[in-house]
């Protein structure tokens, strides 16, 4: 079974994300250490190595998301929990756009949050079913879940 374009869109998103982080660190270091010669511009040498400490962090978070998606697509990890989202950034965006957001929880105690087009939900959950029999999925809006009878 072919693989959701939703998830294959994260990973290419996610790239895309680690090569622009990782030009600004790389620009924010050389730019502090030619301030660091400079001797008028000594304000600058901390905020390139502040803006530099910042996208590495970014760029940490990027990745993560990237190996996990990897991994999901490669069936090298489990999920145990899909859970909807509430849309709650940027509601407005989102509702136009056709999205449903997931988190997928896996085995090894991490989560992904993904975006998926709503045409496209039903052949995303086939296709987690298929490679993750075991999953749970959580209905956002079953009475059952919410308490009611």
């Amino acid at each position: 079974m072919k693989p959701p374009t939703s998830l294959i869109l994260l990973r290419k998103q996610c790239l895309k994300g680690c090569i622009i982080f990782k030009v600004i660190a790389l620009f924010a270091l050389l730019s502090g250490g030619v301030a660091f010669v400079i001797p008028e511009s000594k304000i600058w040498i901390g905020f390139a190595f502040l803006v530099a400490a910042m996208s590495l962090v970014a760029l940490y978070h990027v990745r993560s998301r990237y190996e996990l998606a990897g991994h999901l697509l490669s069936a090298k990890i489990a999920i145990y929990w899909s859970q909807p989202r509430p849309l709650n950034s940027n509601l407005t965006k989102r509702a136009l756009s056709g999205k449903q957001s997931l988190r997928l929880h896996f085995d090894n105690g991490e989560h992904l949050d993904i975006d998926v087009i709503s045409e496209e939900m039903k052949y995303f959950r086939e296709w987690v079913n298929q490679s993750h029999p075991d999953v749970y999925w959580t209905d956002l809006y079953n009475p059952a879940m919410l308490g009611a009878t």
